[in-house]
């Protein structure tokens, strides 16, 4: 039994060219987990501080209702101090230790 040269050919390159796809889908699935693994945004330990700064500040502006302590001769009379800040005026507040908050007593913004 003589085979055909011509089928065998052609199943060669069957072959070679399901190899070739195969291999190139490996590359790809390689190349989109790699993409994966990176964050997007930059990478600046500056900015990155300043997001988290950013966030703190926000929490502490709704954690709370906030709290004012005045200043008397430079030191903080804590005996004073009061949560009504927001009904101080200006002159007092500028004098003060004041931590704004926008919450409530119950949390509540």
């Amino acid at each position: 039994m003589r085979r055909d040269m011509r089928r065998d050919d052609q199943a060669l390159t069957a072959v070679i060219e399901f190899l070739s796809a195969f291999v190139l889908f490996l590359v790809i699935v390689s190349a989109f987990l790699s993409l994966t693994r990176l964050t997007l945004g930059p990478n600046e330990p500056m900015v990155d501080r300043l997001d988290e700064h950013a966030a703190d500040g926000l929490m502490w502006l709704t954690s709370s209702e906030g709290w004012a302590v005045p200043m008397e001769d430079g030191i903080r009379d804590t005996a004073n101090s009061t949560s009504d800040w927001h009904l101080l005026n200006a002159s007092t507040l500028l004098d003060s230790d004041v931590l704004p908050g926008l919450a409530d007593s119950n949390g509540h913004i």
